[in-house]
């Protein structure tokens, strides 16, 4: 590690630093960390507060924020504002940084492309251990806008097709796989619209989703944690076959009411469009009990008549149970 980037590193855990304290932590003479410190405040990532032995040296600022009329803005450029005006984004560990200007990228120009808002708001924020990314407009909200483009009944049925992988009103133009993928790549995703809150938390496995006020338009928050391991190739190719996206995880508990899964029907709605992909991961995470007609209708009826391949995850004793049932062969009919 470099010593600017450890005199960074230190001040993500303690709220100043002097020279000295520099010095010692890197291994260099007093005169090396001045240097190295005044650098970093030519570049306006730290401010100075003293003078001489007594100076000390302080993050200027942890959050942004950025707002912008639509027709006179593009991601990229809203991206190097951000970093321009929070200089310390320029020194996160290169892998967060990858994230970061991937998510920001995408849901801003997602934003200006299809919501019919007039601005687009951006939030930056630097925490000890992550960094915080926050984009909202005015339109008249991602699910409405889903939900009128793809014929479907309610808000509400075009935040599960979301949860099952990209979406696209317009195929011939684009792929509707930008918003999703943002979604896989970062460590905490929240999709906030039309009085609907949907969720992904990959650092704890789970997905969900809650009835809310939401307000106006579309909120995206999506976290990235400064040590995270991920990689954007990785997270892409944990969802792709030969480039194209073939593969999902989806979490079972968002088409249930309450904990349980009973019917022929929740199978079905479950199971809609699905048949475009290769693989997917159902994951029973949250889900306490499931019927013989539901696991009949998703392990055997639909399994039997689509060359989707179907991996059950996360079920406790009791839907493992009979899921296991669902996948025994059938004996001949009386």
């Amino acid at each position: 590690m470099t010593t600017r980037k450890l005199a960074l590193e230190l001040l993500r855990q303690q709220p100043a630093l002097s020279a000295g304290e520099l010095a010692r932590a890197a291994g260099v003479s007093r005169q090396a960390a001045h240097r190295h410190l005044r650098q970093l405040v030519d570049a306006g990532a730290l401010v100075r507060s003293g003078a001489g032995r007594g100076a000390r040296y302080l993050t200027p600022r942890r959050s942004v924020e950025l707002e912008r009329e639509c027709s006179a803005s593009d991601a990229v450029s809203l991206y190097r504002s951000a970093v321009a005006e929070l200089p310390p984004l320029g020194f996160i560990p290169p892998r967060a940084r990858e994230l970061l200007e991937h998510a920001l990228v995408e849901l801003v120009d997602n934003t200006l492309t299809h919501s019919g808002s007039d601005t687009v708001r951006v939030v930056v924020s630097l925490a000890t251990d992550r960094v915080r990314l926050e984009v909202s407009d005015r339109g008249a909200g991602a699910f409405e806008c889903v939900q009128r483009a793809l014929g479907l009944e309610t808000p509400f049925d075009a935040m599960l097709a979301f949860g099952k992988g990209p979406m696209t009103r317009d195929p011939d133009h684009h792929r509707g796989e930008a918003l999703w993928f943002v979604a896989q790549t970062v460590d905490q995703f929240e999709l906030s619209a039309n009085g609907l809150v949907f969720r992904m938390a990959h650092r704890r496995g789970e997905s969900g989703f809650e009835r809310r006020a939401t307000g106006v338009g579309t909120h995206v928050r999506a976290e990235i944690d400064l040590d995270t391991d991920r990689r954007l190739r990785d997270a892409l190719a944990e969802v792709t076959l030969e480039h194209a996206f073939a593969r999902t995880k989806l979490a079972v508990r968002l088409f249930s009411v309450g904990s349980r899964l009973v019917s022929r029907s929740e199978a079905q709605r479950l199971l809609a469009g699905l048949e475009r992909l290769s693989e997917v991961v159902l994951d029973f995470s949250g889900v306490e009990w499931v019927s013989q007609s539901f696991a009949d209708e998703v392990f055997r009826i639909w399994a039997r008549d689509h060359p989707t391949r179907l991996y059950p995850a996360h079920m406790n004793d009791d839907v493992s149970f009979v899921v296991r049932r669902a996948l025994m062969p059938r004996g001949p009919a009386l």
